[in-house]
This record gives C-alpha cells, structure tokens and sequence, in this order.
C-alpha cells in the first residue's frame, strides 16, 4: 500500500467526520486510522509505518489535551483505539523480529564455520 492511497483513504475519514465537533472528530479519526492499520498492516511499508506513527502522534496528543472535556463514551473508545493500535504495533515489532531471527538462524552455521576456522592449525 503506497503512502499516497493511505492518506487519500485517511482525507476521506477525516472528511466524513468533518460535521462534528472536534473532540468527537478526533476520536473518530483516530478509530478510523487504526482500522486502516488493522486492515492494511501485512502490507504497510516502513514509509507508510511512519506516516501512520506521525498521524496517530497527532491524533493521540489532541485526544490528550482534550481529555478532560471528553464524554465518558469518547475517553473509552479513544482508549479502546489507542490500545488495538499499540497492539498492532507489537504484532507487527514481533513479526518483524521473528523475520530478523529466521535471518540469524540461517547464518549460524556459516558464522560457527567461519569462527572455527580461526583456529585451525595451517
């Protein structure tokens, strides 16, 4: 998914929630950014991971200083948002790192090989 379709599909959101009030948009927006996200994140590139992580940065601290005057309904579901995003993070951190230690694990023969030969007398 290329960064350009994901904010034109982000503009979207936003634009479908732009008649309420700004608390509410935010919440919004933020719930519409993770499901994207949850939607899309097996192929998400580094760039898109990126832009997604300013966007939800941005999301976040607006909900932050808004807390206070937000509804109880509106601190649970921009809660629930934050919590299915982080999680999504972690799953895609873990996928990653098992990718990386598949990498390793073919290298260690090589690696064991290389290092014993040091110590082979000539």
């Amino acid at each position: 998914m290329n960064t350009a379709k994901l904010f034109m599909i982000l503009g979207v959101a936003l634009l479908a929630v732009a008649c309420t009030d700004p608390v509410q948009r935010n919440v919004e927006s933020l719930n519409n950014l993770v499901g994207e996200v949850e939607n899309n994140s097996a192929n998400l590139t580094a760039e898109d991971w990126e832009a997604i992580e300013a966007e939800f940065e941005r999301l976040s601290a607006d909900i932050e200083a808004n807390y206070d005057t937000m509804t109880p309904e509106q601190q649970q579901a921009a809660m629930q948002a934050i919590g299915r995003y982080y999680g999504e993070l972690t799953k895609h951190g873990l996928n990653d790192l098992v990718k990386d230690a598949k990498k390793m694990f073919k290298s260690i023969p090589s690696f064991v090989e290389g290092f014993g030969d040091a110590f082979n007398e000539e």
